[in-house]
């Protein structure tokens, strides 16, 4: 019997929390901002860098690539697979239920 372990690489609850509330703080920012109809809004440029400096659509792009591999596992051949997190559940978990999401037609 063979074993691998495979790290996700995904942060833990705390650092997926902190990117979330920067997500929501550019969100409310862009908000106020069109509230307002201020004239000089946000170049589209810049509020893509605002948005990437959250650090949000990293967490969610490794969550991704952590529910792909789980998948590929999966279904390339006769593999089990065991998602352990160590350190705050939300990432490990994620991918897993990103993974039943997209085998549930396929797997019990």
């Amino acid at each position: 019997m063979q074993c691998e372990i495979k790290f996700l690489d995904i942060e833990n609850i705390h650092g997926v929390r902190e990117s979330l509330v920067r997500l929501k703080e550019q969100c409310v920012l862009a908000s106020l901002a069109e509230r307002k109809r201020v004239d000089h809004k946000m170049p589209t440029n810049m509020w893509l860098s605002s948005l990437a400096a959250t650090g949000w659509l990293e967490h969610i792009r490794l969550i991704l690539r952590g529910s792909y591999k789980i998948v590929k596992s999966l279904t390339t051949g006769e593999t089990s697979v065991l998602v352990h997190c160590s350190d705050g559940y939300v990432g490990s978990a994620s991918a897993y239920r990103v993974r039943a999401l997209t085998t549930h037609a396929h797997m019990p």
